[in-house]
């Protein structure tokens, strides 16, 4: 079994699941009247978002709920994929 890519991070946690990953200060722009809290980006095909790793990079630097990642795509990721230009990656979210 391989063992899942794990990254800690930070988001905003709504009724409806997180939203906004990444730094403390990046999370203020996003929404300034909600606080932020630690979580884990675990790598699952069963998660329920998706992350995108560009060629080069090792950790996502796009979050998104799986029911619309793809949007996020002009021709959907997996041409993206196909030319080379980043990883989509399933995955799940845990508070810390």
């Amino acid at each position: 079994m391989i063992k899942p890519r794990i990254w800690e991070t930070y988001s905003h946690e709504y009724s409806q699941g997180f939203t906004h990953f990444g730094t403390q200060a990046k999370l203020k722009f996003y929404d300034s009247k909600n606080d932020s809290v630690a979580v884990r980006l675990i790598e699952d095909p069963e998660g329920n978002y998706m992350g995108w790793i560009p060629t080069g990079q090792t950790e996502p630097i796009m979050v998104i709920r799986k029911h619309i990642f793809d949007i996020q795509f002009p021709d959907g990721h997996k041409a993206n994929e196909r030319d080379g230009k980043g990883l989509a990656i399933s995955l799940r979210v845990e508070k810390i």
